[in-house]
């Protein structure tokens, strides 16, 4: 039998060629962007070679950028996300700001949301893109690559971004990809120079799998949080005095899968140790966390995400990662702060967020293992302030972190080396595969693929609009 999204997609890809040939680019992009998405959501695979060409094929068409000019000391950064703090953007820029001359491009509804950027950036130039439709940015983008004359043009952008690929495929400088979603589909591996990851898994799965050519180089360059460490802790939401406080956090969806087991270390922790307190603060589907909250009233909390994260973070007993999906970021957070990011393994998710993370001891086989772990985090001071001293180097500096950008922009590579290995993915495509909805599909049919998607599935499309309209009723009315 063919799996839902495989028959969408094949039948997506009939539709895409039928919009080409009837030289209607706009609607073309509008199912690459859907299919993307699909990929995406589904990530049974790493690229997907029609897509890559059919993108190859349009930037071809339109031949939108005649750049003669290259300018070295100046770099293009593409920011597809408009995020302030989440993400790598703060970190880079940071860094590029240092040795170059930036070009800043971001989407113009990102304009109120990126203060901190907008500081790392007060003597540079800011462009934020206006215009809708595809051919519409992508003209306009292409105008302002060929304003600046930038010699390369580094990519940050989310995984079905066709507009910024076909820029992508249409610039002649160095085309660096800053790559966010290592384990994960994304469009683009026909169309850059330099893949930078930032843990020897990503690395490892695009040298696999994601058939770069022979001119494309990936190289590594560790990751760090931006941090506030002056801000003032807040207080907990909740009487804590003489309880040890066990946070987690980050999107609910990483919770969800394999038998619901992060809801029942949850529970472990909270029917083994009396003095403990559970809180989780984010975002999503909180319907198994509510279960908990009512079995341990007073005892379990679930609360928006903090400012104060770092401080959050040091007032814990430790930091327990969410399952099967692990936060890395907040690993690395829980890292600067002095505190285990306690762990149970699913494949190789969580693999090499921290420096020399297998000599740290924080990530659990088994679970009967992670029980014995938690056992001694709680019970025992002394073995948790060993353990969580041994966070102190487990992150890479801000210093390090620069030189290693530095050095990639002149030398190509950054004193980082790859350790190879070859990943095992099985259990982790048939996790997305068991999670997601047939409702899913349907969402994104009617979110991504306009009249094209329409014309294509109009049942399908109706009933994820449908399904968008109850939710935004719900929302206006709670």
């Amino acid at each position: 039998m063919v799996r839902t999204g495989a028959a969408i997609l094949a039948k997506s890809k009939i539709g895409i060629q039928k919009e080409l040939d009837r030289q209607n680019i706009n609607g073309a992009l509008d199912l690459i962007h859907m299919a993307a998405r699909m990929l995406y959501v589904e990530n049974q695979c790493f690229v997907d070679e029609d897509l890559e060409s059919w993108l190859q094929q349009i930037a071809e068409k339109l031949n939108p950028i005649h750049q003669t000019r290259f300018d070295p000391d100046v770099v293009l950064f593409y920011d597809g996300f408009g995020y302030n703090n989440r993400g790598l953007a703060r970190i880079y820029l940071k860094a590029l700001t240092k040795v170059k001359r930036v070009i800043y491009v971001c989407d113009e509804r990102a304009k109120d949301r990126i203060p901190d950027l907008l500081r790392i950036l007060s003597e540079y130039t800011v462009i934020f893109l206006k215009e809708e439709g595809h051919l519409s940015r992508i003209q306009e983008i292409a105008a302002v690559v060929e304003q600046c004359s930038a010699s390369s043009l580094i990519f940050y952008s989310y995984p079905e971004d066709v507009d910024g690929e076909v820029i992508l495929n249409a610039y002649r400088g160095k085309r660096i990809l800053i790559n966010l979603t290592d384990d994960a589909f994304w469009l683009g591996s026909g169309a850059i120079d330099t893949c930078i990851e930032f843990r020897d898994l990503g690395a490892n799965i695009s040298r696999l799998y994601r058939e770069f050519g022979e001119s494309v180089s990936v190289v590594k360059i560790p990751m760090y949080p931006i941090i506030d460490r002056e801000k003032a802790f807040q207080g907990f939401p909740f009487p804590a005095d003489e309880k040890k406080v066990v946070f987690s956090g980050g999107g609910l969806y990483k919770t969800f899968g394999q038998g619901n087991l992060y809801y029942r270390i949850v529970d472990y922790i909270l029917s083994a140790h009396e003095d403990v307190i559970f809180w989780y603060a984010g975002e999503g589907d909180s319907s198994e966390l509510d279960k908990m909250i009512r079995k341990y009233p007073g005892r379990a909390f679930h609360t928006h995400e903090r400012a104060d994260l770092y401080q959050v973070l040091q007032h814990c007993c430790f930091y327990l990662n969410t399952y099967p999906l692990c936060g890395g970021l907040m690993m690395q957070y829980a890292a600067e702060a002095g505190k285990v990011p306690l762990t149970l393994r699913f494949e190789h998710d969580s693999d090499g967020i921290l420096l020399n993370q297998e000599e740290l001891g924080i990530v659990c086989e088994t679970f009967d293992k992670m029980k014995k772990e938690i056992d001694l985090l709680v019970t025992d001071p002394d073995y948790n302030e060993t353990k969580s001293g041994l966070m102190r180097d487990a992150v890479v500096s801000e210093m390090n972190f620069n030189r290693a950008v530095e050095k990639l922009l002149i030398e190509n590579e950054t004193g980082f080396p790859i350790v190879d290995s070859k990943p095992d993915i099985t259990e982790f495509r048939k996790m997305y595969l068991d999670n997601i909805k047939e409702g899913e599909y349907n969402r994104i049919i009617a979110r991504e693929g306009g009249t094209a998607g329409f014309r294509l599935f109009p049942v399908r499309y109706m009933l994820g609009e449908a399904d968008r309209i109850t939710k935004t009723i719900r929302k206006k009315t709670h």
